[in-house]
Order: structure tokens, then sequence, then C-alpha cells
């Protein structure tokens, strides 16, 4: 959601155009975002959907074999090539964030709680820690 949150800020702020005092304010912090997305109903729902959506049945069983992390990118993706059959192919760094590195600075226990909420089947299946 950090990082979600982050592209979406650099994607409206070279925008200079559609550029408002109160989409500034929107964007102005992570937790702004956050509210507001929550406010809109808009947390858990389209690009912002629990990624369990995308890769498991009505019961929430993995329709892969396997699930590479970002968190192992470079390992998890040589998995899949030797799964698949290819040589090792090493992967290039594009379009880098500029963020603070770590996700939970951004974090204060109410939108903990409000993540947890709208992410648990994410947070189960992945065993992610929060």
């Amino acid at each position: 959601l950090v990082s979600f949150y982050f592209y979406r800020r650099r994607v409206y702020l070279q925008k200079l155009a559609q550029r408002t005092a109160q989409r500034d304010q929107y964007f102005s912090s992570f937790a702004t975002w956050v509210h507001s997305e929550q406010a809109a109903g808009l947390l858990g729902k389209k690009n912002l959907r629990p990624q369990c959506l995308w890769i498991c049945d009505e019961n929430n069983r993995p329709l892969v074999d396997f699930i590479g992390r970002f968190e192992n990118i470079a390992a998890d993706f040589q998995e899949i090539c030797t799964r698949i059959g290819l040589p090792p192919i090493p992967l290039q760094v594009h379009n880098k964030s500029e963020r603070p590195a770590g996700y939970r600075m951004f974090y204060n226990n109410y939108l903990r709680d409000l993540v947890k909420e709208v992410y648990q089947p994410d947070i189960d299946l992945f065993d992610y820690q929060y």
C-alpha cells in the first residue's frame, strides 16, 4: 500500500496541469491518502484489491504452484526460470522508487488496524507480519 501511494503521488505530481490545492492535500501524506481512499470506499477496491483475489479460488486456495515475493524478487525469478526451463536471466532495476526504505514507519496503530481489516486474506496467505 505504501508503494502504491508513492507511485500514485509521483505520477500525480508530474502532471502539473491536473494539480489543485485539494488534490495536493490528498497526497500530502500517506495517512491522509489512506483516510481519503477509505472515506471514498476505494480501499480494497479496483487497483487496491487484495492480491489473493488475483491468484486464488473462491476458497482462498492458490491457483498457482509458486508465489514469488518482491522481497526475494531476484531469487524467486530465477526459481520461475528453472521451473519453466529457461536459463538464468538477470533482472535489471528500472523505475526505482525514491521513497524511504521500509514501510512500517508510515503506519500508526489506526492505519495498521485498517489495513489489517481490509487485507487480512493477503496477510494470512502470504504470512505477512504486522
